[in-house]
């Protein structure tokens, strides 16, 4: 049982846009196609969303493919692909790959396949399988480690690529950071260190939700050293009290209070549609003391199919 996550470059004659594709399963193994696109193309997107609409019933008949449609997003899901047993699982793929880039062709857009990288992920413990797509004459192995939106996945969905490179990214950055630091003010310093070393620790640390406490060490260790950097202390300082006036939660903590503000919004704000799909208010048979206690259901880890 594996999962893929295919990341692409698509390369238009006026702007450089991304495609992305992954996918996630337990028991069986699928594809998702999603093109992603930064905000100053929005209109670039929105003009790739609406020329791809006449193409997607052909897909969706021709492969049995399940289409989730936005501006942002198009998401494709093979269901039922369980590479463990299905020897064509590959080529069925590799076909519905180059379908999709004679169709970009067709419309001015090219996928690139020397960019293009493939995720095999176990859904669980199986022998290893001879996995490779072909795109374009162009044969694409398995990688150890795709990056998406800057976040850097491993085939073990351990996150241990994206901590090494967040990591060093920090501590270039409190390095400059304490060059200049005998010239500025404390406040002028924590606001520095906030908004360039804190905020690459937060970005997409939901993500990190439970790994164990030395997999996060490393970035514990850059918020000791960047709450020193404030108060301008030696290694030596303890830090617990710092980071009291800071007003800073530890990495751990952080991490649990994104999961869990994640969740509120998803169940009481104005969260995407995709993850208020996976919030569903627990229903007790009978009448209990712990139904006000706002629980929810864990979300099933298998794909539906749709």
């Amino acid at each position: 049982m594996y999962s893929f996550l295919i990341l692409s470059n698509l390369v238009t004659p006026k702007e450089n846009l991304n495609i992305f594709s992954s996918a996630t399963s337990s028991s069986d193994s699928c594809l998702f196609l999603s093109d992603t696109v930064s905000k100053p193309y929005s209109m670039a997107a929105l003009t790739t969303v609406l020329s791809i609409q006449p193409a997607v019933p052909d897909l969706r008949e021709r492969y049995g493919t399940y289409w989730k449609k936005s501006i942002m997003h198009i998401m494709r899901y093979c269901s039922r692909c369980d590479i463990a047993h299905d020897t064509t699982a590959s080529a069925r793929i590799s076909a519905c790959l180059v379908d999709i880039s004679s169709w970009m062709t067709a419309h001015q857009l090219k996928l690139n396949p020397s960019k293009t990288m493939l995720l095999v992920i176990p859904g669980d413990p199986s022998p290893a399988q001879d996995i490779a797509l072909s795109l374009n004459n162009s044969m694409i192995s398995p990688s150890a480690t795709a990056r998406n939106l800057g976040v850097t996945m491993n085939n073990q969905l351990s996150f241990s690529s994206h901590v090494t490179n967040v990591t060093p990214s920090c501590q270039f950055l409190l390095y400059n950071i304490r060059r200049i630091r005998p010239f500025l003010p404390t406040q002028a310093t924590q606001v520095l260190v906030q908004s360039l070393v804190i905020s690459r620790l937060d970005y997409c640390n939901s993500l990190l939700a439970g790994l164990p406490l030395n997999a996060i060490r490393p970035l514990k260790m850059i918020q000791n050293a960047a709450a020193r950097l404030v108060f301008n202390l030696p290694k030596i300082s303890h830090t617990t009290p710092l980071l009291c006036s800071l007003h800073w939660l530890v990495v751990a903590a952080r991490i649990r209070f994104k999961t869990l503000m994640l969740a509120y919004k998803a169940k009481n704000g104005p969260a995407p549609s995709y993850l208020k799909a996976l919030v569903t208010p627990h229903t007790a048979p009978r009448s209990l003391r712990s139904t006000s206690t706002a629980r929810l259901v864990p979300p099933s880890l298998r794909v539906k199919d749709r």
